[in-house]
């Protein structure tokens, strides 16, 4: 769905894929094959796969943040599409961008600890 990126939090809020100005968001989930189990992750980018701002973990309903700031202009997306819901955990760019890597913060948490 293309949006502004003064109305994207709409779409943040419900883990709805959008496309706006420089923010958008994928869903790598299974939610559609497994409604009752869901697992895997959505997630909100600015600029590119590069930053990705905040990640939702289906498995363990948890809104996960990036800590970092990168520019004036990714701050202010960063407030426009931030969840309206708790941030659980933050992390900084490498981390959020490992997250993703790993689709699921069990498995990236594993994968921090050497198990």
């Amino acid at each position: 769905m293309r949006t502004s990126n003064q109305k994207c939090d709409m779409y943040v809020n419900k883990c709805e894929v959008f496309t706006a100005n420089n923010i958008f968001a994928e869903d790598y989930s299974n939610t559609k094959e497994s409604p009752v189990l869901p697992d895997g992750l959505y997630v909100v980018y600015s600029y590119g796969h590069h930053f990705p701002m905040y990640a939702y973990d289906y498995r363990l309903k948890v809104w996960i943040g990036n800590s970092d700031k990168y520019s004036v202009s990714t701050s202010k997306q960063q407030s426009q599409a931030r969840p309206r819901f708790e941030i659980g955990k933050w992390l900084n760019t490498s981390d959020m961008q490992e997250l993703v890597r790993c689709n699921s913060l069990v498995d990236y948490t594993i994968k921090k600890a050497g198990v």
